[in-house]
């Protein structure tokens, strides 16, 4: 095996190139991953557009799926059988910070003060991952399915914020990826779930995969006829807004119910700030979530949820697949509102 990979790098604003780095060597806890699969998150978008401005050079990639091909000292080859397809997560826990220990690794202390470190970013033809990060599939799920892991460990952690009971009334705002999931995610536990999307297309889409009980336009006459013939006037239990526009937020907050819990998913670039009616919260007891990355038991819960097919998302929400030598073009196609994820296909 040569000790060079290929990466896809982003150089500069709007600028990507295919750049050599060197493949890494496992450490004692490690995993190598030779990867398969990886998708463009709007993480990377913002990095590529530089309203998140991160140092460049830099290569991202965090949702993929590929196969172990070597392990560390310290681990043992029957928990991860070379061959074996897997996900992982790449966002590094300290564990001892007072939010580690409090069991909420997605506001470690130190995760998001860690530069770039190469080898350890799933855009790239290898990558090394933390042994109690990585989770194993049968090898007859798909890469296209696997690479799903972790944006759908990200709608499992918000969720976590709050508990769907059956027949509960669910409202998610916005059907794109993170909506499409959040529904399904919703609809399997028992949930009455509305979708709200302005975009005829991505609501038609909804109800076509079956993931909703209704699909509502944003900004129709007759919204909140329809919320109140819906909910029997009593609005949702539970508001997930995966929209980030100030606008769309300030609408969201007065879908809930009494009682009822506002989750938001998704920050807002550039940040502004939003008109609430403050009384209106304290009255009503509700409860304003936020939710942040992915926690290690949700990515396992994705991870067995995607290898059951309850939810195959790769049949609907994979828009398009390119060998890395158009990575250029794949970004630039991620943007365009027409697509879901945009992804790499490394090797068959």
């Amino acid at each position: 095996m040569s000790s060079k990979m290929k990466a896809i790098c982003i150089t500069a604003a709007k600028q990507i190139e295919i750049i050599d780095q060197n493949i890494p060597i496992p450490g004692p806890t490690d995993v190598l991953i030779k990867v398969a699969t990886s998708m463009l998150c709007t993480w990377e978008q913002r990095v590529f557009l530089q309203i998140m401005p991160l140092p460049l050079p830099f290569v991202g990639g965090h949702e993929f799926a590929g196969e172990i091909v070597a392990i560390g000292s310290s681990l043992r080859e029957e928990d991860f059988p070379i061959g074996s397809r897997c996900a992982a997560a790449l966002t590094h826990n300290c564990g001892v910070c007072e939010n580690c220990r409090r069991a909420d690794g997605t506001r470690c202390k130190y995760t998001h003060d860690l530069e770039y470190v190469e080898g350890r970013s799933g855009l790239a033809e290898y990558v090394l991952a933390d042994a109690k990060n990585t989770y194993l599939f049968p090898n007859d799920i798909s890469y296209e399915r696997i690479m799903f892991t972790e944006p759908l460990a990200c709608v499992i952690t918000g969720q976590d914020k709050f508990n769907i009971e059956l027949g509960d009334n669910v409202v998610i705002q916005g059907a794109g990826i993170i909506g499409i999931m959040h529904a399904q995610v919703a609809m399997l536990k028992g949930a009455v779930v509305t979708i709200i999307e302005r975009d005829e297309q991505r609501r038609q889409n909804a109800l076509d995969m079956g993931i909703c009980d209704h699909a509502l336009n944003s900004e129709a006459s007759d919204l909140w006829e329809s919320v109140d013939k819906i909910t029997r006037g009593k609005r949702f239990e539970i508001v997930i807004n995966t929209v980030a526009i100030p606008s769309v937020i300030a609408q969201s907050i007065k879908l809930c119910s009494e009682n009822g819990t506002y989750l938001m998913f998704g920050k807002v670039f550039p940040d502004e700030p939003i008109a609430i009616d403050i009384n209106k919260i304290q009255s009503s007891n509700m409860k304003l979530a936020g939710t942040m990355a992915s926690e290690n038991r949700a990515f396992l819960r994705a991870a067995k949820i995607l290898a059951a097919g309850k939810i195959k998302p790769e049949t609907a929400l994979l828009s398009e697949l390119h060998p890395i030598t158009n990575a250029q073009q794949a970004f630039e196609n991620s943007l365009l509102p027409t697509t879901f994820r945009v992804g790499f296909k490394f090797f068959e």
